[in-house]
């Protein structure tokens, strides 16, 4: 695991709710500089900076919870952490699902319970 020399992060969230559905959107921005010092080689992507790099991420969701019973809340949505630029770094992704066509984990749809005591 490689360290981390500085990080920098906010969110924002705002939520609605109408006939007991709660609708609620979230964004979020990390950057952090690794202490990490990636090397200039044969092996070196195209698309790769070598040295030590900032890196910056978003992380986007939206979600709807309903109260199934007075003690049981079930929600459901889609939630996206990547890198904020295209591999290419010549645009911004979409912050709330990967739209870049490649299947590579960032972006996923989830169900959720919550029990109320």
């Amino acid at each position: 695991m490689v360290p981390n020399v500085a990080n920098l992060s906010g969110q924002l969230q705002v939520s609605y709710t109408r006939w007991d559905v709660t609708a609620s959107l979230g964004f979020g921005v990390l950057s952090f500089v690794s202490a990490y010092s990636g090397p200039q080689d044969e092996l070196t992507s195209p698309n790769a900076r070598a040295g030590v790099n900032a890196r910056t991420f978003s992380s986007g969701t939206f979600q709807l919870t309903y109260p199934a019973t007075d003690f049981l809340l079930v929600s459901a949505g889609l939630s996206s952490f990547q890198p904020i630029q295209t591999a290419d770094g010549n645009g911004m992704r979409f912050p709330f699902w990967n739209t870049t066509g490649v299947a590579n984990g960032f972006s996923s749809v989830f169900t959720g319970a919550t029990l109320l005591f």
